[in-house]
């Protein structure tokens, strides 16, 4: 009779430990999910940044080729400094 109640006590007790690790298992498996989602989140924030600022990087990018460009150079020169190119007649005003 003893070894049947010690035989029910050894199944009571692994059943029990097996419930409680299952337990802490299902929490950490829920807990990696959040983190999962959590993470695809700032994924997707960080990949929706990186397409905004490589488009902005293009557009400065057009932007400093025009300023270095002779076009701008020329026209910057005769608008703001007042000076002609080659082939320009000055003429003063009165």
């Amino acid at each position: 009779m003893k070894a049947v109640k010690d035989k029910k006590q050894v199944y009571k007790i692994a059943s029990a430990l097996l419930g409680a690790f299952s337990c802490v298992m299902l929490c950490v498996l829920l807990g990696n999910v959040v983190r999962i989602a959590n993470l695809n989140r700032k994924k997707a924030a960080l990949e929706s940044d990186l397409t905004r600022l490589e488009a902005s990087y293009e557009v400065n990018e057009g932007k400093i080729r025009f300023l270095e460009s002779d076009e701008f150079v020329e026209k910057y020169a005769r608008e703001y400094l007042n000076l002609s190119g080659d082939g320009d007649e000055n003429y003063e005003g009165r």
